[in-house]
């Protein structure tokens, strides 16, 4: 069947005319890779679908309409979002020092500051209570929510508790391996974290069925794994998998304490699991305390997989740095094989297209779904922590084991070689290449993005598609099952309102705890903003001309 002719142009959200890839398929073969969709005969794209122009702010309060201006106003400005980021660094990094000094209050105050100058934009409040508030105000536009914990977990740097657990398991690495009373103290420490995550992501998980049990637009749940397992212990793991003949593109050599702790000959995967492992392939790989540690954070998330089934919401993995990525998609994988069924898939293992071997990742992992006859749950991101990736391969470089400048071995980046304009064509393939298998009832895809072309090139590919099956979107995406959007709290509102508009799913990431302890999520997404060179600048102008509306001075519809 020859790639679908591209749509006649309509009005719609304006979007950059791009290149993006169709994908040639059987009728005998629905399951489509996204390596396949690689291979495909690009065509041009035309303007976005059934994405009318709208007010994103018109049901906004004032006080909200007000932290929308001041922050879309700082994020469209590079120099003023880079000051933001620079100043939430300084908030990060003291709250982090806050754990056992007096400078919490200087923490909280500039905590407070950030919040009152325009972070709530990003958030949906300091309780679940209140990000349940912000889901029901989103929902009035048609736009579904996924209640995400914001607290970054163990290992994940910025709060407090993790801070400490930080230190605890720094300072007690080597006493992990042989049982001391001070490795016994750390693993209690981040069990009772994980334990509080996993509680907090729970009543997200029955929120979230809540909503859906009163008839309200679908959504589901972020869980992050270093909420579950400490940084440490996945990175521990992930050494361990690839030295064992895991999936290796951007990995350093594993170092020597992840080849087993009885100088024996290393253990290798079994046959046929190197691409895509699973708990249970790596937990032999392990030293007993570690495979102790990381079965309970596979438990942990079996059990929200679980309780999220049962209320028939979504739970999202969400992404992590590369250097735990293994131990984080065999976590997902296990997860979404025993929890996932032929008609739904409940967990979804997010797929970073930023990474180096992310498409044959995928691709491993959507065969083994396929294998166990269950749908494949995917979410499709560039990837968060480019800046994180980057420094890491510097560092390493300068202080790692073997030679080098600073004694140093050159770390292989993680990223995907080409820089932004090979991500972007690589999250293209891999989410219009993902579609004949949505339809096909085999792939449930969440496309996480705020680029308004990767969203036409989506758009586009199954407007067309439904048009060819005398089908045509409806509400909530039922025209489309198996397909939705995300996007942050507070960043895309624009293309957020026009998807919800135009009959597209889609969801907005509300994440929500105390703003002391949001800093490390507020810092990523400042930074986001830094890097994005005023990519806020359309939600900005909508955010203006919203306010001229309501003032009598002008404005309208247009906002995205």
């Amino acid at each position: 069947m020859p790639p679908p002719p591209p749509p006649p142009p309509t009005a719609a959200v304006p979007a950059t005319t791009t290149t993006t890839t169709s994908t040639t398929t059987s009728p005998a073969a629905p399951w489509v890779t996204a390596a396949g969709a690689a291979r495909a005969t690009p065509f041009p794209l035309r303007r976005a679908v059934l994405l009318p122009a709208v007010r994103p702010y018109a049901s906004a309060s004032w006080g909200e309409l007000a932290a929308a201006v001041a922050a879309t106003s700082v994020a469209a400005s590079p120099r003023a979002a880079a000051a933001v980021a620079a100043l939430t660094a300084t908030a990060a990094a003291t709250a982090a020092a806050a754990a056992a000094t007096t400078a919490r209050p200087v923490a909280a105050a500039l905590a407070a500051a950030l919040h009152a100058g325009g972070a709530r934009h990003y958030v949906g409040g300091g309780s679940l209570p209140a990000a349940a508030a912000a889901a029901n105000r989103l929902a009035t536009a048609g736009v579904g929510t996924y209640f995400d914990y914001a607290v970054e977990g163990i290992g994940g740097g910025g709060t407090p508790a993790a801070a400490a657990a930080n230190a605890c398991a720094a300072a007690t690495a080597t006493a992990a391996a042989d049982g001391s009373a001070a490795a016994d103290d750390a693993d209690a420490w981040a069990a009772a974290t994980a334990d509080r995550a996993e509680a907090a992501a729970a009543e997200s998980v029955a929120a979230a069925a809540a909503v859906r049990a009163a008839g309200g637009v679908p959504g589901g749940v972020v869980v992050k794994p270093t909420a579950l397992a400490a940084g440490a212990l996945l990175h521990r793991v992930s050494a361990a998998a690839v030295a064992a003949g895991a999936d290796d593109a951007g990995w350093p050599s594993a170092p020597a304490s992840s080849r087993g702790s009885g100088g024996g000959r290393q253990r290798r995967l079994p046959p046929g699991a190197a691409a895509a492992p699973t708990v249970g392939d790596l937990l032999p790989l392990l030293p007993p305390r570690d495979a102790a540690a990381y079965a309970a954070a596979a438990e942990r998330l079996g059990r929200l997989a679980t309780a999220a089934a049962a209320g028939g919401v979504a739970l999202l993995l969400d992404a992590e740095a590369a250097t735990t990525r293994p131990a984080v998609d065999a976590l997902g994988l296990s997860a979404a094989l025993s929890t996932n069924i032929p008609t739904t898939a409940t967990v979804h293992t997010t797929a970073q297209l930023y990474l180096d071997g992310a498409t044959p990742r995928l691709d491993a992992a959507l065969a083994a779904a396929r294998d166990a006859g269950v749908v494949a749950g995917v979410k499709l991101v560039r990837g968060a922590y480019c800046r994180a990736e980057v420094a890491a391969a510097a560092t390493a470089a300068s202080t790692g084991p073997g030679g080098g400048a600073g004694g140093g071995r050159p770390l292989c980046s993680p990223l995907l070689p080409g820089g932004k304009r090979a991500v972007d064509a690589a999250y293209d393939a891999a989410a219009v290449g993902l579609l004949p298998a949505v339809r096909a009832g085999r792939v449930a895809l969440v496309v996480a993005t705020h680029n308004a072309a990767s969203v036409g090139a989506v758009v586009d590919a199954a407007a067309a598609a439904a048009r060819a099956r005398a089908r045509r979107p409806t509400p909530h995406g039922r025209g489309v099952p198996g397909l939705s959007f995300a996007q942050l709290a507070g960043m895309a509102d624009g293309l957020t309102a026009s998807l919800a508009a135009g009959g597209w799913a889609t969801a907005k990431y509300l994440p929500y705890g105390p703003p002391l302890e949001c800093l490390p999520y507020l810092l990523r997404r400042a930074e986001e903003n830094a890097d994005a060179m005023g990519g806020a600048r359309a939600d900005a102008r909508a955010a203006w001309r919203e306010v001229a509306t309501r003032l009598g001075l002008g404005g309208g519809a247009g906002g995205a």
